[in-house]
């Protein structure tokens, strides 16, 4: 297989950025593609249904008696053809081309043919892509020439710049093309800004934005004028009207020989095209291993599932996560959590099932908050927004995260939704490296489903020691750049508090950080919540995509979670400034009566919200500490008496 130069790839982008389509030459074999699917229409197009194969009107008749064929879809049924959308150079072109993100297929392959000496009815009238797509970021299509052509024989016609312009009305044709929509207010303006793809040769791709508007006249020569397309977009683009009909997303499970195993509908074989190309995509493109990860997969229809083998072992947990990035879902969160990763020269270390007694160095403890990027410096971001992380010596943390205004913003289309946009957590961080500079997050308790990725960070100090820099490690399939400015009025660890739930009766998990006069605290999931159980890429796409599928709930989904954040006013009362739910902003967690913390009768060790009765395990407390109460022994019944 021949590799296409990386300029090849970031002039195409450039080319397409600026006018709205671009001409890749030589990317593909030509010669041995058109085998190919001159011997699909010799072997499969006499067997394919009528509804997936559209033909000339009016024309001559091909040599088996029937009207030229002008499109064909699904073409699947050929191995080769089935997982063509994987081929690494399609697949990095793509990729370029919108950006350099991981890209998936939304449609199985298809051929567009324009049939020697045609009429009006194989003409393709001016039309946008993401019209029929719908895709909230529009993707991009891949056109490979399997003949030779140009103008005359119908080759691709594109309004220069009409990506940039939005999208453009569509209404019924009744032409005799019988094009479903098109554009019919097609203006000079459109007119003067035509270009052609100009002479193509087999191999050759025209890759255009799914906004360019685009229409390819009949083919006037007597020669054969094929092209087979390719329909991308952003792996991270959540739903295209395509995805209501093939439904790509699966939901694997971790087999006992290490393959991964998801069910896919019986006698679906389209889908079933689909979904596999989908997997290959996503395991092709992982931009965590060079050269992707190596893999086998397979439909079983007498069983009805998609199994996918990974050929080096110790890559399956980087494949859970690129395939969770390509919207799939794993079951078995701590398995996938307990397999080995690499970073480049960094092991990632398996989270440990209880709290390490190692201390951070002093410099990472205190409260921190995120700051915005601004002209003038660091600032935060909106006055209601709160991004808090509490961070105590002995490793654990809490991080609230509440983007109140964008919160409010979407709350008026879907309380689901607007909730979902928060991500605190809490857990455990540790620091490698001689210079103690790469810290690794392990979350025990998160609002979203876990991604399967390691949270992975090195960290730059500002010469004051107040500020941090933290930013991914090299090879982190997660981008991420953040400032973050010590804010606490702590005089050291001994003005600090952790506490860890141990019982609630509902089998959750919490941690409780109390430093100088700030306190944050997260509650997570109930044990018998599936999403404690899931690995995938956020809640937003598990409610939206993979409820039905595994049983969730949205609106349960979105409670008994707690995040909240606030101050010491006094010995025993704490007041919430900042809460995942906003009506108890402003309200006492502590109020030094009813609502304390009492000591266990039977375990100093224990303390008991007077409240609720759920149960809190000392971590650190300090004997000196007195923002949490006065701590008096709760009474037992038989002291009652």
């Amino acid at each position: 297989m021949t590799k296409l130069r990386p300029e090849t790839y970031s002039e195409a982008a450039a080319d397409l950025r600026q006018d709205g389509f671009a001409v890749c030459r030589n990317c593909v074999d030509g010669s041995a593609l058109k085998e190919l699917v001159d011997e699909y229409e010799r072997k499969i197009l006499p067997l394919k249904h009528a509804s997936e194969v559209r033909r000339e009107l009016h024309g001559s008749p091909g040599s088996d008696g029937l009207p030229q064929v002008v499109h064909i879809q699904n073409m699947f049924e050929v191995p080769a053809l089935e997982r063509l959308a994987a081929d690494p150079r399609l697949l990095n072109l793509a990729s370029a081309c919108l950006g350099g993100v991981g890209v998936r297929p939304v449609t199985n392959v298809e051929l567009f043919d324009k049939p020697p000496n045609g009429n009006s009815s194989t003409a393709t009238p001016p039309h946008q892509d993401n019209f029929y797509f719908r895709a909230k970021e529009p993707g991009v299509a891949l056109w490979i020439a399997l003949d030779e052509m140009d103008d005359d024989s119908g080759t691709l016609r594109y309004v220069q710049g009409s990506h940039l312009r939005g999208l453009r009305f569509h209404d019924w044709d009744w032409g005799p093309a019988g094009f479903a929509k098109n554009i019919y207010d097609y203006s000079d303006e459109d007119d003067a800004n035509e270009r052609s793809a100009g002479n193509l040769n087999p191999g050759d791709v025209v890759v255009h934005h799914g906004l360019t508007i685009h229409y390819a006249s009949a083919n006037m020569t007597s020669s054969r004028r094929r092209g087979l397309t390719l329909n991308y977009v952003a792996e991270h683009t959540a739903f295209t009207l395509a995805d209501d009909i093939y439904q790509p997303a699966l939901v694997f499970h971790i087999c006992e020989a290490g393959h991964l195993m998801a069910a896919v509908p019986e006698g679906w074989s389209e889908r079933h095209a689909l979904a596999a190309a989908c997997v290959e995509c996503a395991l092709a493109g992982c931009r965590c291993v060079d050269g992707g990860i190596q893999n086998t997969v397979r439909i079983d229809p007498a069983v009805g599932k998609l199994i996918v083998e990974i050929t080096d072992a110790a890559l399956m947990r980087q494949a859970i996560v690129a395939l969770v990035r390509s919207g799939h879902a794993v079951h078995g969160k701590q398995r996938v959590l307990s397999m080995p990763m690499q970073l480049g020269t960094f092991e990632i270390p398996v989270p440990a099932d209880s709290v390490s007694t190692a201390r951070l160095p002093d410099k990472f403890f205190g409260v921190w908050k995120l700051m915005g990027e601004a002209a003038s410096g660091c600032q935060t971001a909106a006055s209601t927004d709160v991004s808090l992380c509490l961070q105590a010596g002995c490793g654990i943390y809490v991080e609230v995260q509440i983007p109140r205004s964008t919160m409010d913003a979407l709350e008026g289309d879907s309380v689901a939704l607007a909730r979902a946009e928060q991500s605190s957590s809490a857990g455990v961080l540790t620091v490698h490296g001689a210079d103690a500079d790469i810290a690794v997050n392990h979350r025990r308790v998160d609002f979203h489903p876990c991604d399967g990725a390691a949270d992975v960070s090195r960290v730059t100090w500002h010469s004051d020691g107040r500020q941090m820099l933290v930013e991914n490690l090299p090879g982190h399939c997660r981008f991420h750049s953040d400032t973050w400015r010590r804010i606490d009025d702590a005089d050291g660890p001994d003005s600090a508090a952790v506490l860890e739930l141990v019982d609630d009766g509902k089998g959750r998990m919490g941690f409780w950080v109390v430093i100088g006069t700030w306190f944050g605290r997260v509650v997570g999931r109930p044990s018998s919540d599936i999403l404690s159980d899931i690995v995938c890429k956020s809640l937003q796409h598990a409610l939206a995509t993979h409820a039905d599928g595994l049983g969730s709930d949205p609106e349960v989904a979105l409670q008994d979670y707690e995040a909240t954040a606030g101050r010491v006013e006094g010995h025993g009362i704490l007041r919430i400034l900042h809460d995942f739910d906003a009506s108890r902003e402003g309200s006492l967690l502590l109020d030094g009566s009813d609502q304390q913390l009492r000591r266990d009768a039977h375990d100093d060790n224990i303390l008991v919200e007077a409240w609720s009765g759920r149960r809190w395990k000392i971590r650190e407390l300090p004997s000196q500490f007195t923002a949490l109460g006065k701590l008096k022994r709760t009474i037992t019944r038989s002291e009652e008496r």
